[in-house]
């Protein structure tokens, strides 16, 4: 193997029915370092990949003041990662919300964080804000996986807190 992939499933979204969708023929490739747009907005960008995609859309649903303020970037990759449509969308929304479930300290939202600070500065017109899973071991009991991993409701907080500025 001179060139090996390592492909990564949540386990949480087996058997989710958001997540049923039809066999995609022989042919379907998932485009890697391709970017999906969930969803259109103009004043905040929500940035996410896995099980934290459908939280982000539960919780816009739940702030929505208008529609189409909120633009939902699943990443679907993250190397190699679609900075362009990141950068697409800053240029339209000015804030952005990384949404991710890994560790808040040296995850994958903390590079992309680094990322947009570094070559999207000038875009912004607020802080960079993150919501990611506490800097503990994730527990095996599920009521305190719950109290560990982002809920929708800390993505509605942060939305908030963002849609202010």
């Amino acid at each position: 193997m001179s060139d090996p992939v390592l492909f990564m499933e949540h386990k949480g979204l087996y058997r989710q029915g958001y997540c049923s969708t039809a066999e995609p023929d022989e042919h379907y490739l998932l485009p890697f370092g391709k970017a999906r747009i969930v969803q259109k907005g103009s004043e905040l960008t929500i940035v996410s990949w896995g099980a934290m995609v459908q939280k982000s859309i539960e919780a816009a649903k739940e702030v929505a003041s208008k529609p189409g303020a909120i633009e939902i970037i699943d990443l679907r990759t993250l190397n190699p990662l679609d900075t362009e449509t990141i950068g697409t969308s800053l240029e339209k929304t000015g804030r952005v919300l990384i949404v991710y479930e890994d560790n808040i300290t040296n995850g994958p939202g903390a590079e992309i964080a680094a990322i947009i600070s570094q070559d999207y500065f000038e875009l912004l017109d607020g802080p960079i804000k993150r919501v990611a899973a506490k800097d503990v071991p994730i527990p095996f009991n599920w009521y305190l996986e719950e109290k560990v991993l982002p809920q929708t409701s800390d993505i509605v907080l942060a939305i908030t807190e963002l849609m202010e500025y």
